[in-house]
């Protein structure tokens, strides 16, 4: 009885060595994951083109635009186009508010360009600036692909820094005053369809 007794405990002992001996007993836990580091947002790339279209916006009627964006938060554009007038230069700066794909914008830029003033009236006077400075401020929608597709829909409203135009006409061919009284302004609206470089900050 007592031979079996110490038998198995010797063999228990010996189980024990063995298994603490073994790889298994001191292999190490599963690797914790790091939440250090968190996905890079679709709104961190640095570098982007735009092909601009709508109604009287900042770049006419169709432009283009180089995108720069050295913080998240913001982007700065520049670029040309061309309205009804004729050849219009613009740039700006913009907020960005992103949430996922999607982010809210916030513009305020400045154009230039020829500019065509018809004013309501019996007269029908038609003002003419061969270079007109606008300032402009706009709000927007912008969408992000995964891949770096992007579009955008916005709308605004700009006003000119003269009332003064370079030259007035009638509706008659007679001349009238190239005062306007107050600085022409309009509101615009477009779309925007783009392409962010996979180059990040």
């Amino acid at each position: 009885m007592a031979r079996t007794l110490i038998a198995r405990t010797l063999a228990g002992l010996l189980g024990l060595g063995v298994f603490f001996a073994s790889p298994v007993a001191f292999a190490d836990p599963e690797p914790e994951v790091s939440d250090s580091e968190t996905p890079r947002s679709l709104y961190d790339r640095l570098l982007g083109v735009e092909l601009i279209g709508g109604y009287n916006t900042s770049y006419g009627l169709v432009g283009a635009n180089l995108r720069l964006a050295p913080i998240q938060y913001l982007t700065i554009d520049a670029g040309a186009g061309v309205s009804l007038d004729g050849v219009r230069v613009a740039g700006g700066l913009s907020g960005i508010f992103p949430q996922d794909h999607f982010a809210f914008t916030f513009r305020l830029g400045a154009a230039g360009g020829p500019i065509r003033w018809e004013s309501a009236g019996l007269q029908g006077e038609v003002r003419w600036w061969n270079f007109a400075l606008f300032l402009d401020a706009s709000m927007g929608l912008e969408y992000r692909s995964d891949e770096g597709i992007t579009g955008r829909i916005f709308a605004g409203v700009e006003a000119d820094f003269a009332d003064r135009a370079d030259s007035c006409t009638t509706s008659e061919g007679a001349a009238c005053s190239p005062g306007l009284g107050s600085p022409p302004t309009r509101i615009y609206a477009g779309i925007a369809v783009g392409y962010m470089f996979d180059f990040l900050r």
